[in-house]
This record gives C-alpha cells, structure tokens and sequence, in this order.
C-alpha cells in the first residue's frame, strides 16, 4: 500500500493529552451528507501512538450489484449499503499527511474528492483542538535536483544515478585538485559526443561518492536529471535511498488493502518512525 504525502504549513505543539482529544474529537464525529442521500464518515477505530494519529475514511456509494430473482430475472441487491474505507495517517513530529493511494470503482467517489473531505473534517479537528488551521499542500515530484543537492552537501552519499546526460551543457566547476586529472576529465566530459543517457555510480557501505569526479561533473552540468540516491541517514544511523519517482509517495510494501484495521494501522505506526529522516528531507515547507 501506498500512501500520498501532504505537508502542513502551520507549526502545531502537542502533547499526548492533546492527541487523545484529536482521537475523541474524530470519534465522536456524526456521518456527513454527500448528496443524492449518501454520507461519509471518519471510522471509529482512530487512535494515536508515537505522535501519529491514524484512522480512516469511509463513504458510501451505490452498489452494482445484481443478484437472480425467482424468476431468473437479474435484479439490483436491495438493502444493501456499501462503503470504501481510505487510510490516513499524521505525523505530528515530521507534518505530514498520509493518504491512501486508491483507484475507486464506484463512480461517486474519486481520490480528489476523499482527499479534500478528510482535510476539510481535519482542519475542524485542528481548530477545535489545537486553533490553528489545518492548510495542507501535496507534495510534488521536483522538476530540478534541489532535494536531492541538499543531500550531497550535507551527507555522505553511497550511490547516485543521472539521466539526461546526452543533453548535458558543458561544466565549468573543478572536478579534482590535481590539475592534469582535473583537465583532462573536464576535456572528456565536454567534449563528449557518445551520446551517454544514464550514468549509475556506487561507492562500498564505508565509501562515498561525494568527491567522485563523475559526481562532481555531473551536479555541476546544466540539464542533468538526479533520478536517485543512497545516502548515510546520521539520525536514523542507516542508509536511505531516495528515488525521484518515489518522492510525492510513501510506501509500505507488505500492507495489503484489505488488511483489517487493526493490524493496519499498527503496521503505519511502526513504519513511520524509522522513514521520519526521508520525510523531512522531502519537505517543502520549512
């Protein structure tokens, strides 16, 4: 399952009491009208553990559904009242809103609409208990290599890969302190006409690539693309790898949709922790 990253613009201070009143704020919530005589509804079973509060949405939507009458004629099922259930997730300590990915076969539900019903009964919550508004934006993947240049000046990066090479401009930065490596590498780089797309490096565990001059050449050569990179977390004291496909998503692979809430939930709480250094690295607001 994979969810999509919103970030919250508003600092907010909480504690576990104020947590708690989130949860009885959302709990005691009534079902709200979605027209044509349907409602929506966040689900009882929202709770919070290591400043994450997690729950979920469900909306009604109408079945189609047939079932065989006597007479074997198809008919639609009465007396049945569906609902999709979509999973969210805050974290207080990094600002992020967690949603659900889903594809909705129903043709009066769409991820759009889910999305801007739970933030809008979100932002109730957040001025109920904490006064602030509760203004969110989706995170997007980058069009330049901003993100992924923050972490090459601050970490120590195992392995990065470039795209876009055969339309690279020419670099005019250093590449090395030797000066016969230097030009020469730099004779290479700009003279290149292989037409080479993509460039994959990688350093051991205990290496880097910072210094490598193909890394150098590369960060300072106008249209290169970073598509991803490993680096050493210092916080999280592990490395992480960072994909530029990946970046408006977070994903946790062995959580099937269908997983009662429960377990769900519990399986959020546990892998948010561990990824708070890649949240914080991907946020656009300070």
């Amino acid at each position: 399952m994979n969810f999509k990253i919103f970030q919250l613009y508003e600092q907010v201070e909480f504690d576990d009491d104020a947590l708690s009143r989130m949860v009885y704020y959302l709990r005691g919530l009534d079902p709200l009208n979605a027209g044509q005589g349907l409602d929506y509804l966040i689900n009882g079973d929202v709770e919070h553990q290591n400043g994450i509060l997690v729950g979920s949405i469900s909306e009604e939507y109408v079945p189609n559904t047939n079932e065989l009458n006597d007479d074997k004629i198809l008919m639609p099922v009465q007396d049945i009242e569906p609902y999709e259930r979509t999973i969210f997730a805050f974290d207080f300590y990094t600002r992020n809103l967690l949603i659900q990915n889903r594809n909705y076969s129903p043709v009066n539900l769409n991820p759009g609409r889910t999305s801007s019903r739970l933030i809008d009964i979100l932002n109730d919550a957040f001025q109920a208990v904490f006064n602030i508004n509760f203004n969110v934006i989706p995170t997007q993947i980058p069009e330049g290599n901003e993100i992924f240049e923050r972490i090459f000046n601050t970490a120590r990066v195992i392995e990065a890969q470039f795209s876009n090479l055969n339309e690279r401009r020419a670099c005019n930065h250093d590449v090395s302190d030797n000066p016969i490596i230097n030009n020469g590498f730099l004779e290479f780089w700009n003279n290149d006409d292989s037409r080479t797309n993509l460039i994959l490096i990688k350093a051991t565990n205990e290496g880097e690539v910072n210094n490598n001059p193909v890394v150098i050449a590369a960060l300072n050569s106008e249209n290169v693309i970073i598509d991803k990179i490993k680096y050493y977390e210092e916080e999280e004291d592990k490395n992480l790898t960072i994909s530029r496909s990946s970046l408006d998503k977070f994903d946790i692979p062995d959580l099937n949709r269908d997983e009662d809430s429960i377990t769900a939930f519990q399986q959020i709480v546990d892998s948010i922790p561990p990824e708070r250094g890649y949240l914080r690295r991907i946020r656009h607001i300070d």
